[in-house]
């Protein structure tokens, strides 16, 4: 059910080969299609989600990098303009820098549990850490949006930067508006 076109050109097909040229993923309801690949999707709060998604940019690939640029991608309700791909395909280093307008993230969660009465209720035991997951993380780029909703709280012009290879994060920068303040941030891990 999913249509993608494209026409790529190709050059120096024996030596260095490359390829490159506009593509396009038509809009297609990606529950369906991830069902008929068999990848289950967690239960959300909005079962709404993950409907319509698409995309359209230029690719550029070569032995040492997968990229799309001028992209425009829609998923849900939201939109995304850039560029992202493998910026070396040795190290598997993502690259992006993205433009978002706005995303709802809890929207994705999981369904609040039912409520307890409050003189029951325990503390909640810590959350660990993904150490391995953290240290395998290779990437880099910066992600702005135009809105956000996270654990309810609303942003406006979130700005984050991420740097990730060796075994260290560093989200930096990381500046967002919300309710009349302003954050900024250096988050090191």
């Amino acid at each position: 059910g999913a249509t993608l076109t494209g026409a790529l050109n190709g050059a120096k097909i024996l030596d260095a080969p490359s390829f490159g040229g506009p593509v396009q993923l038509a809009n297609v309801p990606l529950r369906r299609l991830l069902e008929k690949l068999d990848i289950k999707l967690p239960v959300t709060r909005d079962p709404s989600v993950f409907g319509a998604f698409g995309f359209s940019g230029t690719l550029a690939a070569s032995s040492k990098a997968i990229m799309l640029s001028g992209l425009r991608l829609r998923f849900d309700d939201t939109t995304a303009t850039g560029r992202a791909g493998i910026g070396n395909l040795d190290t598997t280093a993502l690259d992006f820098d993205l433009k978002v307008d706005r995303i709802n993230a809890d929207r994705y969660l999981a369904p609040a549990a039912p409520s307890r009465a409050p003189a029951a209720a325990a503390a909640a035991p810590p959350t660990p850490i993904p150490v391995e997951m953290l240290r395998s993380l290779n990437m880099h780029g910066t992600l702005a949006v135009g809105e956000a909703v996270f654990a309810g709280m609303q942003y406006q012009n979130l700005r984050i930067g991420l740097n990730a290879a060796s075994g260290r994060v560093r989200v930096f920068p990381s500046e967002a508006q919300m309710y009349g303040g302003q954050y900024r941030g250096d988050i090191g891990i």
